[in-house]
């Protein structure tokens, strides 16, 4: 049963709260000292990499498998190191769903940059009364979801090695002709995908999706 939305924001606001809670103790001197530009910097861009790893989440399937979310976070953890090389894996990655590229193809991304616009409101492009009966509930708890991978609360990942990409199993033909080889990840419907040799194509050693 869909909760009232006053009770699922004040959920989602505790979600929020608690993970600033965490982010105050990763950047412990923005409690005890001047907060320096740097640490406002970071504490941005997790929340922007929380929420855009959600958006993505949800373009590939995380309304009906959570799971999926991890699985995009592992793929950007593999492929940068710090929060700003994740941001700009995910958004060379996924354009479309992220609203940076157009929409050719049709699919989620019609409506999944409406999420990130304003993740509070239903997509402008689907039925408003319909997405809260449906499906507001999933895509808060994507959301929680998403914070807790960034803010490290969450340490549990689908694949046994890092996935240099994710793909359903329709792109195991390409993938393998692009020397990537399938992980066999644990709880989602879509895998891992990793390097098979450093011979790549140039899409994909620069960074392109299956």
């Amino acid at each position: 049963m869909t909760p009232p939305p006053a009770l699922a924001t004040r959920v989602l606001e505790r979600t929020i709260y608690a993970a600033a809670l965490v982010a105050c103790v990763l950047l412990w001197r923005a409690c005890v000292a001047p907060v320096s530009a740097d640490d406002r910097r970071e504490v941005r861009q997790l929340a922007e990499l929380a929420l855009e790893t959600a958006v993505v989440a949800t373009h590939e399937g995380a309304l009906a498998n959570l799971r999926e979310a991890a699985l995009v976070f592992q793929v950007a953890e593999s492929r940068a190191k710090t929060t700003a090389g994740r941001l700009r894996f995910l958004r060379s990655h996924s354009p479309r769903a992220l609203g940076l590229a157009p929409c050719t193809s049709g699919g989620n991304c019609r409506w999944t940059p409406d999420l990130l616009r304003n993740p509070n409101e239903p997509p402008a492009a689907l039925d408003a009364d319909w997405w809260r009966a449906a499906r507001a509930e999933q895509w808060q708890r994507v959301q929680r979801y998403a914070l807790e991978l960034v803010y490290g609360v969450e340490t549990w990942r689908p694949c046994a090695s890092p996935p240099f990409t994710w793909g359903y199993a329709g792109d195991l033909p390409g993938a393998l002709r692009r020397g990537l080889v399938p992980l066999g990840c644990a709880g989602v419907e879509q895998d891992g995908f990793a390097l098979a040799s450093r011979a790549l194509p140039a899409r994909i050693a620069s960074g392109g999706s299956l």
